[in-house]
Order: C-alpha cells, then sequence, then structure tokens
C-alpha cells in the first residue's frame, strides 16, 4: 500500500514540478511550487522505499543439478 501511495507523490510531484518549469518560462516565479514538488518527490521516494516488496525466494528449480555440482567441487577439492 505504501508503494502505490509513493508513487501518487512522485507523479504528483513531476506534474507540480513541470507547472513550476512552466511558470519559468512566463517570467513568473512561483516558488510554492518547487517547494511542494520538492517536498512530495523526496516523501513519495522515502514511502517507496518503505514499502517496496521483499526478494523473492531463491529457486528450487535446479536444485538437484546445484547439489551435484557442489559434490563434484567439494570432491575435486579433496583430491587436490
Amino acid at each position: 500500500m505504501q508503494w502505490r501511495i509513493g508513487m501518487f507523490m512522485v507523479f504528483t510531484s513531476l506534474i507540480i514540478l513541470v507547472s513550476f518549469f512552466a511558470s519559468l518560462q512566463q517570467d513568473s516565479l512561483y516558488l510554492n511550487l518547487f517547494c511542494s514538488g520538492i517536498i512530495l518527490l523526496i516523501l513519495g521516494g522515502a514511502a517507496m522505499w518503505r514499502g517496496r516488496s521483499p526478494a523473492p525466494p531463491q529457486s528450487e528449480r535446479f536444485r538437484l543439478l546445484r547439489k551435484r555440482a557442489e559434490k563434484t567441487d567439494n570432491q575435486e577439492e579433496g583430491q587436490e
């Protein structure tokens, strides 16, 4: 849920920052747009960082082949 809220904040902040840069082209400076855009960008990034999903578990797909490879590696080290 935090990921979605963070994405909303980031997209909103990008729209606000685009509005700020558009106001620069009009020779009218709205610093409140810049400040609110930066604050929302930081808060959204923090919410996305905290809400990220944990790493997926390691695949058990080739476990038999991995075990055989480990055994042959251990046997080769013992012979040397």
